[in-house]
């Protein structure tokens, strides 16, 4: 099943989503510099 990352959570660095999506399907930039 695909996830969307909505703009609500576009630029949020927590654990809120955790619970509803697998944290093995999001793959954040090798920079983390500027976000959140």
């Amino acid at each position: 099943m695909p996830y969307t990352i909505c703009e609500p959570c576009v630029g949020t660095c927590d654990t809120a989503c955790v619970d509803v999506c697998p944290v093995d399907c999001i793959h954040g930039p090798i920079s983390t510099d500027g976000s959140g």
